[in-house]
């Protein structure tokens, strides 16, 4: 199976502190991951690191078996979408918000039209086109936020914690939403989430992070129902 995701000795670093030390880390194409951890453990710096949008201080990454270097960054963005834990709306409708990653790719009106109408179909929220993003929900939001993700049917999804605060029937939609559209485009996951139910609803394999550092990988829910290091026991018990 293909790599999406290489990473080979890869940290992060400020003045006084690691925030990131990987030494090595393969994402196998068309899988889905998900990232567990307390707060703090280097999550959200890793996704961020994945899409582009973090410096590192050392190491490689590899992205759809490319080496990551300044003259292709670009090209491969056009290839992934990251959703932030808090999403920032624009003003206006619901499908000015959706389609704006599809005009800025210059797709004309009536194709961003037909796509709006079929990713919000997709996370619950058909009919929505012309709805104000004030009037809408944070449930609703967070829908959306992934509606305009999905909509540029990206190869590589990086969601850090997008059900966070959600009651539970966003959470169901947007997972369904996730699942399916991983599953019928063969898309790669990469979530960040603190839930592990979650966790083993999306993911098939589990990363568990510490202090910036991977303790324990492995197949989900085995990974959940049968930890081995004393960190990821000592997380469980507390989550």
């Amino acid at each position: 199976m293909k790599s999406m995701v290489l990473l080979n000795q890869l940290t992060v670093k400020t003045a006084n502190k690691t925030l990131l030390e990987i030494g090595s880390l393969e994402i196998e194409k068309g899988e889905r991951y998900t990232i567990m951890g307390p707060s703090g453990a280097g999550k959200s710096t890793l996704l961020k690191c994945v899409a582009t949008l973090k410096p590192y201080s050392g190491g490689e990454i590899y992205l759809f078996d490319e080496k990551l270097v300044n003259k292709n960054k670009k090209r491969l963005r056009k290839k992934m979408v990251y959703v932030a834990q808090q999403e920032v709306m624009f003003n206006g409708n619901v499908e000015d918000n959706v389609g704006l990653g599809l005009k800025f790719r210059r797709f004309v009106k009536k194709e961003r039209q037909e796509k709006i109408k079929k990713v919000l179909k997709l996370v619950g929220l058909e009919g929505y086109e012309k709805r104000n993003v004030e009037s809408l929900s944070g449930g609703e939001l967070q829908r959306i936020a992934l509606a305009r993700a999905l909509v540029l049917e990206p190869e590589l999804l990086l969601l850090d914690e997008p059900t966070a605060n959600l009651d539970p029937f966003n959470v169901q939609m947007m997972e369904q939403a996730i699942i399916h559209y991983c599953q019928s485009k063969g898309a790669t996951l990469i979530l960040a989430t603190h839930n592990m139910n979650q966790a083993k609803r999306i993911g098939q394999h589990g990363l568990f992070i510490m202090s910036g550092k991977v303790i324990e990988s492995g197949d989900l829910p085995n990974l959940l129902d049968h930890p081995n290091t004393k960190e990821l026991i000592e997380f469980l018990e507390w989550a």
